[in-house]
């Protein structure tokens, strides 16, 4: 597993482990020592190379900012740090689309065509209409890169 991915992860198991047992009038600053304490062996032990970690506690909110940007650069990752995501972005979406399901806002069997303007040509799936499901569950048949898109690496686009 590459170190993105990595990152991803334990800041996603650390988040879901504070909202689930702190308490519902942690302060911020109970919150940051929780997460750094929790965080920081994956950084020491070379897990990770950085970590943005943002907590949701009731009212309380705040970010963790640990380890560095780059290897041999002195720069710590803050509000504006980007990071490579890459596939657990499938997590999130599908834990988005399960929300809406729940909500009674979607249904799985809601065609994609029916939620995009209709200038925008969806291919059909296996016979039949690409549903959210299809998308969900990544049996679309749609394929995993447009054609005219040309990365400089194709295993790491």
């Amino acid at each position: 597993m590459n170190t993105h991915l990595r990152t991803v992860c334990i800041a996603v198991a650390v988040f879901a482990w504070l909202t689930d047992s702190a308490s519902t009038s942690a302060a911020d600053k109970d919150l940051r020592e929780q997460a750094t304490r929790l965080a920081k062996p994956f950084i020491d032990a070379d897990y990770a190379q950085a970590m943005s970690i943002g907590l949701i506690k009731g009212d309380d909110r705040v970010i963790v900012h640990l380890g560095r940007v780059r290897g041999g650069d002195d720069a710590a990752p803050d509000d504006a740090t980007l990071y490579e995501i890459g596939s657990v972005s499938k997590t999130f979406t599908a834990l988005l689309l399960a929300d809406e399901v729940t909500r009674g806002n979607l249904s799985l069997d809601t065609p994609l065509a029916n939620l995009l303007p209709e200038d925008v040509p969806v291919p059909e799936g296996k016979e039949r209409a690409i549903t959210l499901a299809d998308l969900a569950t990544h049996t679309s048949g749609l394929v995993r890169m447009p054609t005219k898109f040309h990365p400089g690496d194709k295993l790491d686009p």
